[in-house]
């Protein structure tokens, strides 16, 4: 009989089949932000407990940032900075957009509301000229069938 573990053996027709990953069941992760990728770029290269000024990294003379990366990690972590602010802006414009086609639906709306506001008010002046006019009219026939009598 051969080895059951052989990877050249068929499958068993009759076996249960694998249990799903976990990872396949459980919620899609968010997305890495650039922010957190430069700061685990930051640890790993500089280590957790780097000094930090403001949550940036010290970068003067002498600092872990000068001392303990190579030019090209600190190319890559110049990179990375970029990537935090071009997300940055990003996300700033995002929302700003979000808020200006807000504003530019609220907007349309209230264009909408007063061209039937005005549509209203000209159909009620129409209705009062016109109610005016045949007030008008049933005077000036009531006057001209009084001369007639007279």
């Amino acid at each position: 009989m051969a080895d059951e573990t052989s990877p050249f053996l068929p499958p068993d027709p009759v076996a249960e089949p694998p249990a799903p990953h976990m990872d396949l069941l459980s919620e899609p992760a968010e997305p890495v932000t650039a922010r957190t990728r430069l700061r685990d770029f930051e640890d790993d290269h500089l280590g957790e407990d780097a000094v930090r000024i403001s949550g940036q990294i010290e970068k003067g003379h002498g600092s872990h940032f000068q001392t303990r990366m190579t030019h090209e990690q600190r190319v890559q972590h110049t990179a990375l900075e970029k990537l935090v602010e071009a997300e940055k802006r990003v996300a700033d414009t995002s929302a700003a957009l979000a808020s200006a086609e807000a504003d530019h639906e609220a907007a349309k709306k209230h264009v909408e509301a007063c061209a039937a506001a005005s549509k209203t008010a000209d159909a009620e002046r129409e209705r009062k000229a016109a109610e005016a006019k045949a007030r008008h009219d049933k005077r000036e026939s009531e006057l001209s069938g009084s001369e007639q009598h007279a």
